[in-house]
């Protein structure tokens, strides 16, 4: 999905909605004889509660100018509740009318019949009417917590306030043990990777009135409420797999916060990081988050811990057999434990090994409800459908009008789409909707796509040749930015190979300059280093900014995916330099290395020592990427100097005449020689503090 969106874009959706349901219903009134009063009156209420609603954007507008952002954590069902009651309108109100249409159109005469009964449209006239009353007392509402929580489902709005600290909490792994130093100790030791970064950006990239279909279906409450069930839910890319698991987290810990017997833990594991795709790394997350929900689970932990580190034996790494064993007893300390992960598909050549030790963590643990979230992949489907009750995940239509309707108005409002007509705005939402098939990423690269269109025209054009899925909408992205300068291919290249194979991943700064070398000689500048808003720009709905804001990511797994498929790329002609094969791409990344080492910038050393470790500290502050290319370069080629243009860049890199550029890398190297073997220290540009091995 895109970046998240404000709580006032999805009222604007909304409001996009109703004036939609107002003109198909007016168009019907005037079309159809004999109209009674209340379907006037019902026209009157829709215009009434879409007043209400701007009045409600426009003071939530106003509390995120002040910076008061949404919490994605609140659900707004009224909101959806509310949408419900207009898309009921418009589907039956417009399939009356299109019925109408072709009857005479097959010379049958009929008339125009209002498709709901008296008592009906009664009920909806009282529907609205509660909708207007509930949003009158969000207007009331001084904080924008206090405006969701009112638009949230509760009896009373008193207690929902009351309870802010309570609802916060619930999107937290659940600690209630006591912890001290030891105890943390322990508890770190077996969390090698912690899941709760990667819920808060699920939740955080969540539409708040989407997702409810599943959470408030029969099927999932049920496999929510008994213990012992096990649920897949599964679903092609870009369906929002990895957010709908941040809903189901969410409604677990919600629900283990209810009663201290019941257990809750969580992980995601992630294509990006490949620490997640280790079974004894799940594990131990999962261990670790359910020892600190009560004293017994942590006895259990503790003593696997005293194994692992004998006071007079060698210490031993965590086995997953032992890990599973352990999580096992753990659960008999609940009367109920629920386990959610998400990604399985997304673990690489160890998916197997995955898969098949968390059946037998919920074949061998009473009363473990477990949620697994993957792709349909054939190996997965092999070994979880005899066990696990399956749910198909694809955005429902509801869904993807909700999330259209919110992201074109957003696009709008800032600009970013500019559309001359209220009709191409119509034809855009008809068709995104119609055709996206159950996916929400497909949505984003189309809305993408119609942004960087020239004129209507243009988009009316692209709307009739929509691509059918998502290695399709890469494909045209990709042909779009080939028929750009080749200035701008060589820099979405460069920024798409290097976010695949550099290891530490660049931070936006640090891939700033490494796309933005010149040749050997050429100097880096604030003028000619490109912004991060052009690579963003050209890199459209491929790529996307980190939860905390430093780096660069693939936008979803699917474009990891699609540059390194060759049969895919090689199908299309024009955009084959974007395909990733790894010696290629490592090539690449190591010519920028070894150019940057040799710019301008880097052509003078300070005579006086004092001077030169200033002016060190100065680089590593205004170039970060030079600590990266004077190491990268060489682990880059550590199979050899075959490519006839590394060679020469690296013998220009040993040319006496080019000592200051030797010399500044050699100490660089040298440095991080001396940390390495722990008898030197490095200087941390970011904290202005000297880091010791």
């Amino acid at each position: 999905m895109a970046d998240p969106l404000s709580l006032a874009a999805s009222i604007a959706g909304l409001i996009s909605l109703a004036d939609l349901v107002f003109k198909t219903t007016f168009k019907f009134v005037r079309a159809a004889k004999d109209t009674k009063d209340e379907i006037q009156n019902l026209l009157d209420e829709i215009n009434n509660l879409a007043s209400v609603l701007r009045r409600l954007e426009a003071l939530t507008s106003d509390l995120e100018d002040e910076g008061q952002s949404f919490d994605p954590t609140l659900r707004n069902h009224y909101l959806n509740h509310c949408y419900k009651t207009f898309n009921k309108i418009d589907s039956r109100v417009r399939k009356a009318s299109e019925s109408f249409k072709k009857s005479k159109f097959d010379g049958i005469i009929r008339q125009l019949k209002w498709p709901f009964s008296s008592s009906e449209t009664k009920e909806l006239l009282a529907e609205l009417s509660r909708h207007k009353e509930t949003i009158n007392v969000a207007l009331l509402a001084d904080s924008m917590r206090k405006m969701q929580l009112s638009l949230s489902k509760s009896d009373e709005i008193d207690k929902k306030i009351a309870a802010l600290g309570e609802v916060a909490r619930r999107i937290e792994i659940n600690t209630t043990i006591a912890i001290n130093d030891r105890k943390k100790r322990i508890l770190d030791h077996f969390m090698k990777v912690n899941p709760q970064p990667a819920l808060q950006t699920s939740i955080r990239l969540r539409h708040s009135m989407t997702g409810l279909w599943l959470t408030e279906s029969p099927t999932f409450v049920r496999w929510l409420e008994t213990p012992g069930s096990k649920i897949w839910l599964t679903g092609i890319p870009g369906a929002g797999k990895t957010v709908l698991a941040g809903s189901v987290v969410q409604e677990a810990l919600t629900r283990s916060h209810t009663s201290r017997k019941i257990g809750a833990a969580f992980f995601f594991c992630d294509y990006k990081d490949s620490k997640t795709w280790n079974i004894v790394n799940i594990l131990g997350a999962l261990a670790s988050q359910l020892a600190r929900q009560n004293d017994e689970s942590f006895h259990l932990l503790n003593a696997y811990y005293e194994v692992l580190y004998p006071p007079k034996g060698l210490p031993q790494t965590a086995d997953a057999d032992e890990l599973r064993a352990q999580i096992s007893q753990m659960c008999k300390t609940f009367d109920q434990t629920i386990i959610v992960i998400d990604g399985l598909d997304e673990c690489d050549d160890m998916t197997d090994e995955v898969v098949d030790n968390l059946i037998q963590l919920a074949d061998y643990s009473d009363g473990l409800s477990m949620a697994l979230f993957s792709r349909d992949h054939y190996n997965i489907r092999v070994r979880l459908e005899g066990e696990f009750e399956i749910i198909q995940i694809a955005a429902h239509t509801e869904d993807v009008e909700l999330y259209v309707n919110a992201e074109v108005d957003k696009r709008i409002r800032t600009r970013q789409l500019q559309l001359t007509s209220a009709d191409i705005k119509e034809e855009i939402r008809s068709a995104l909707v119609g055709k996206a098939d159950g996916m929400f990423r497909w949505v984003v690269c189309q809305l993408d796509y119609l942004c960087n269109c020239a004129h209507d025209q243009e988009r009316r054009e692209a709307l009739t040749k929509l691509p059918p899925d998502l290695p399709e909408s890469y494909r045209r992205l990709l042909e779009r930015v080939s028929k750009c300068s080749l200035w701008v291919q060589n820099m979405v290249q460069m920024s798409l190979h290097f976010m695949a194979v550099a290891d530490p991943k660049l931070t936006i700064v640090e891939l700033q300059q490494a796309v933005s070398t010149p040749a050997i000689g050429g100097t880096l500048e604030e003028r000619n280093i490109i912004p991060e808003f052009e690579i963003m720009k050209r890199c459209s709905s491929l790529i996307r900014k980190s939860t905390d804001g430093k780096y660069f990511e693939f936008a979803h797994f699917s474009v990891r995916e699609f540059p390194e498929d060759e049969k895919a790329i090689f199908q299309t002609t024009g955009i084959e330099k974007y395909w990733i094969a790894r010696s290629t791409t490592q090539s690449l990344l190591a010519t920028q290395c070894l150019r940057f080492l040799q710019m301008k910038n880097f052509d003078r050393i300070p005579e006086e020592p004092n001077a030169q470790v200033a002016a060190t500290r100065q680089r590593d502050e205004c170039y970060p990427f030079y600590r990266h290319a004077a190491l990268l370069w060489i682990k880059l080629t550590k199979g050899g100097l075959g490519d006839s243009e590394i060679l020469d860049l690296a013998k220009s890199l040993f040319q006496p005449s080019k000592r200051a550029y030797f010399m500044c890398w050699a100490v660089e190297v040298f440095k991080n020689v001396m940390y390495a073997t722990g008898i030197g220290s490095r200087y941390d540009p970011k904290n202005e503090t000297e880091v010791h091995a």
